[in-house]
């Protein structure tokens, strides 16, 4: 004989760190610990997923879910006797991991410093963020932050772009994806300066060319600061040199400071500049260009010497320099001629010099007078030279200071650098120098000494139209220059449209202007310098175009039919009707996903969706000309791919009516956007099956006769989809039978109306005893009927002593109480014990003496008996006591007087529990838990059971149980057929201790049972065990 019991599931849940929302469900501390182990495992993780069912020795699997949440997961062990468990159920709380987010920045200082910030990173759920790691993309070791810090900074060791990576992890240790952004470091540059002279006078050229700035953000501007005070001039790369005109001869110190396009400045870079007062040294060149004139002679102009100014009589000196680079007002600061003596001379000498009043004096020629009669200049110098020596080429043949000649001359309207001046000399006395003709090398030398002229601005102007307000521009003049002593002081504007010019007072050099209307206008700027000069007009053109107005965003998303979660989100009504078209469409999707940008005409994009759920997208429009419209939002639910439902059923039996089974398919499950239906039974016995309409999910069936049936429930959604079929055997015993003799003399007895109590009569006189009428009590202990079993049928079975036929009506009730108490002999010990509301009354027909048949059997005393084991109080194995009241006269067998014809209580009853729960060697009590359709909690045994063989199989024999019993108890056992067929019963009273139990292997009318499957089952006190056993 094999006996097989069924497993006994554990299971234990937990998370996997990776890949997201994945755990482990673990039922290898399942035990079956008989000959027939467990040969499957089959997991069902609570989503709605279809369940998974692994062979043994795998006791383990994996599941991803959709989306975090709280799941209760079970699992069923079935041994290889087909035997499945109950299930064993275990909680998880599955939580998401965070979704990194990451910004990267450089810092304004320290150099080469990027900030990386995670603080947008989220973790909704119970675990928020615990840490962040940062990898900066440099090699060196990746820094770790604990939250609520969520950036961090880095000092790269050199410039260059580098990709800096983020993982999240929460309080659960749950990693997330890898973020990642790019960032650029910039290097400030290093500036390199050289100063040169230029060509022009206190004039030096500043370059900056030689800067360097190897990294991706190149040098934007150069800013030169030419250390006299003056305004520092700013250059836009590629211009890298500048000239600057000091106001004075000195040393000063340029400073050149090179920003790149990033907005980082290099170390200041300097040079020095030394500049001189502008001069001018020339010498007479040609032989015409100094000539001597005495009264009505004619000019000489080829003269070996110059006679200063006596030569046998007194005679005017004239001498010529071309190519005079002084420009036209100038301001001379020094001037002299510089003659070399030819003779040694010591008379007095009284000199008058004055210069040609002339724009560009022309060469001496012999005409008479062409020295003495041109035009002089009102100034003039007395010169009363001191005497000469032959050579000599010093002070003594210097002239005195020319520089208000000169300035005269410069001065002129028409003077212009480079052009010639003569210089005329009158007066008395002899001094003889050197002329160009005598001496060229030591022809008179003429010194001037100047600062250049103020030099108006240069005035240069841009035009742009400005994004806002409307038909405004923007004049810059902020490229105009002037690099004299006498910088820029003011800018004036005019806009061509008849409103009033704009002048702003340096530095300010841009305006802005709105315009009435659109259209072609001409902006000029006319720049002035603190001396007065004002610069060249300088124009530009510029096109006012309308307003540009930004784009306006519309959005619908739709849920598409694949791939599965992906929607598709439509821009393609955004407007923007004026002349800056839209360009762009930006669709953020509201689970954290990168946007997606859209160039036009691309007006839609598709995304596909981690998880089914509710979502925001969101779509930002930005047209040609940068303006970006309003969000246009539009909400979405998106639904998982429609699946088959999960069908899960259930069964148990019903308290009443008898061989009822109630089918429940609640636990079925379908997650997606087509719900469930419908459910369809089929309960096995050819009946037609039944089909309810969610939500009703059960249905409750008879049976014709006890069995084992399997019944099949197909789930079929709204979308037509059927699932798998589930199916649930369940095993539909007859009603428990129970009878009971009185098996004491304490327990029938007869109360007279005077309270007196007879315990020790022959018989049970009902209820008249000659003249008196009297009320009789019985009483039956150690009832084996579970607490809130349903009572099917009950009645006493009387033997008749007498034959008696007056009319008599009785009315049986039961004592209103938990266990009831033994009779005793105290008056009216059975009339003051509480009644049963229920009562069942009973006319008997006749008796004759020695019947115990139909005759004497009372009506159905169903309503008594169910109102006593329905009591909170009841107990298995506890005692009932019924009284009978009324008039007439019956007469039956007392304990005393025939003890086997005492009353025998007949009770028949139901606990509702089906072979399915025995299976799991569990019971199922009809509580109030069952009733309203939730499982019923297990009852636990009060022992352990344990099945053997009296010998081992294949041979046939007795069939024994061991029962261990923690105390007395009233114990029932039956044997029932596959059909449900009751075929033995026994019922016993068993100390506590071990007590043994024996079949065999006969039915209760004596016949002979065969090979086959069979159920044992047994009652003590209110627990209630089954085990199925094959006999060989």
């Amino acid at each position: 004989m094999t006996v097989n019991g069924a497993p006994t599931a554990r299971l234990s849940v937990t998370q996997r760190p990776s890949p997201p929302l994945t755990m482990n469900a673990d039922a290898s501390a399942s035990t079956d610990p008989d000959p027939m182990p467990i040969a499957s495992y089959r997991f069902d993780f609570g989503d709605g997923s279809p369940p998974v069912t692994t062979t043994a020795p795998t006791a383990t699997t994996q599941h991803a879910y959709a989306a975090p949440g709280t799941y209760s997961v079970r699992v069923t062990a079935t041994d290889s006797g087909n035997l499945t468990s109950p299930p064993a159920t275990a909680v998880i709380t599955v939580d998401a991991p965070p979704v990194a987010r990451l910004t990267a920045v450089q810092a304004a200082s320290p150099a080469l410093t990027v900030i990386a910030d995670a603080s947008a990173s989220a973790d909704t759920d119970a675990t928020p963020i615990a840490s962040y790691r940062f990898d900066f993309g440099d090699g060196t070791p990746a820094v770790t932050s604990t939250a609520p810090t969520a950036t961090m900074q880095h000092a790269y060791a050199a410039a260059g772009v580098y990709t800096v990576t983020l993982t999240a992890t929460d309080g659960a240790e749950y990693v997330s994806a890898l973020a990642s952004a790019s960032v650029t470091i910039d290097g400030a540059p290093t500036a390199r300066l050289s100063v040169t002279a230029a060509g022009a006078p206190l004039t030096v050229a500043a370059d900056g060319s030689a800067s360097t700035d190897p990294d991706p953000m190149p040098i934007a501007s150069y800013r030169f600061d030419f250390g006299d005070g003056s305004a520092p001039v700013t250059t836009t790369a590629p211009t890298a040199a500048v000239q600057h005109a000091y106001a004075a001869a000195g040393t000063y110190t340029v400073t050149l400071v090179a920003t790149d396009s990033g907005g980082l400045s290099s170390t200041p870079a300097t040079a020095t500049a030394t500049v001189a007062t502008a001069g001018v040294d020339r010498r007479v060149a040609a032989g015409s260009d100094d000539a001597e004139e005495a009264t009505a002679v004619k000019p000489v102009t080829s003269s070996p010497d110059l006679e200063l100014v006596y030569d046998g009589s007194i005679q005017t000196v004239g001498m010529r320099w071309t190519s005079f680079a002084v420009p036209q007002r100038a301001t001379i600061t020094k001037a002299y001629i510089q003659f070399a003596a030819k003779e040694s001379q010591s008379e007095a000498t009284s000199l008058t010099i004055r210069g040609q009043a002339a724009d560009n004096a022309l060469t001496f020629t012999t005409a008479l007078g062409n020295v003495s009669t041109r035009p002089r200049t009102t100034a003039a110098a007395s010169w009363a030279p001191v005497p000469w020596n032959a050579g000599e080429v010093g002070a003594n043949q210097r002239t005195p200071d020319l520089k208000a000649v000169f300035q005269e001359i410069v001065n002129r309207s028409g003077w212009a650098s480079g052009n010639a001046l003569a210089i005329i000399v009158t007066g008395t006395g002899h001094r003889t120098a050197w002329s160009y003709d005598g001496n060229a090398s030591l022809a008179p030398l003429l010194h001037v000494e100047f600062t250049p002229p103020d030099a108006p601005p240069i005035a240069r102007l841009t035009a742009t139209q400005a994004q806002s307000p409307p038909l405004t521009v923007t004049a810059d003049g902020s490229a105009s220059t002037d690099a004299d002593a006498t910088p820029i002081a003011t800018y004036r504007f005019t806009f061509g449209d008849g409103s009033p010019a704009v002048t702003t007072v340096a530095p300010t050099s841009t305006t802005q202007h709105t315009y009435a209307a659109p259209g072609t206008y001409t902006v000029t700027l006319i720049a002035t310098d603190s001396g007065g000069l004002g610069s060249a007009q300088a124009t530009a053109s510029v096109t006012v175009s309308a307003p540009d107005s930004p784009p306006t965003a519309r959005l619908a998303v739709t849920q598409a039919a694949s791939p599965p979660l992906t929607v598709t989100a439509d821009g393609s009504a955004s407007t923007d009707a004026d002349a800056t078209p839209i360009a762009t469409y930006r669709f953020t999707f509201g689970d954290g996903s990168p946007a997606v940008t859209t160039t036009a005409p691309t007006a839609t994009a598709q995304h596909a969706y981690a998880a089914a759920g509710t979502y925001t997208v969101t779509l930002i429009a930005t047209d040609t000309g940068g303006l970006a419209s309003a969000p246009a939002s539009a909400s979405i639910t998106v639904s998982p791919p429609d699946s088959p439902p999960t069908a899960a059923l259930s069964l148990a039996q019903a308290a009443s009516p008898p061989l009822t089974v109630i089918a429940d398919g609640s636990t079925s499950t379908d997650t997606d956007a087509t719900p469930i239906a419908s459910y369809r039974f089929d309960f096995g016995d050819g009946s037609p099956a039944v089909t309810t309409t969610a939500p009703t999910a059960t249905a409750q069936h008879t049976y014709v006769a006890a069995g084992t049936y399997t019944v099949t429930l197909i789930a079929t959604d709204s979308g037509g989809l059927a699932s798998a079929p589930a199916s649930a055997s369940t095993t539909l015993l007859g009603p428990i039978a129970l009878e009971q003799r009185i098996a004491a003399w304490i327990d029938d007895v007869e109360e007279a109306a005077s309270g007196t109590i007879y315990v020790n009569s022959s018989d049970l006189e009902m209820t008249a005893d000659g003249s008196v009428i009297q009320t009789v009590g019985m009483r039956w202990s150690g009832l084996a009927i579970p607490k809130g079993a349903t009572i099917t049928a009950a009645w006493v079975q009387f033997a008749a002593k007498e034959s008696q036929s007056v009319t008599t009506n009785l009315t049986f009730q039961a004592e209103a109480s938990d266990n009831a108490p033994s009779f005793g002999s105290s008056a009216f010990n059975v009339t003051t014990r509480p009644r049963t509301t229920a009562a069942t009354p009973w006319s008997p027909v006749p008796w004759v003496a020695g019947e115990a048949a139909g005759n004497q059997r009372t009506p159905d005393l169903i309503a008594v008996i169910q109102e006593i084991v329905s009591r909170p109080g009841w107990a298995s194995g506890n005692a009932v006591a019924i009284i009978v009241s009324g008039s007439g006269h019956r007469t039956a067998w007392a304990y005393d007087g025939n003890a086997p014809a005492a009353p025998l209580l007949h009770i028949e009853y139901t606990t509702g529990a089906s072979a399915s729960a025995a299976r799991a060697g569990r019971a199922r009590s009809p509580d109030a838990r069952e009733a309203a359709g939730a499982p019923a909690a297990p009852v636990t045994p009060p022992a352990r059971l344990t099945l053997s063989a009296a010998r081992p199989n294949p041979a046939p024999g007795p069939v024994s149980f061991r029962l261990g019993l923690p105390e007395r108890a009233l114990v029932r056992w039956e044997i029932y057929d596959l059909q449900g067929r009751a075929l033995w019963s026994e019922e016993r009273m068993f100390e506590a201790g071990e007590a043994d139990l024996s079949w065999n292997g006969r039915t209760k009318d004596g016949s002979r049972t065969g090979p086959g499957l069979y159920f044992a089952r047994v009652h003590a006190d209110n627990g209630v065990l089954m085990r199925r056993f094959v006999r060989l």
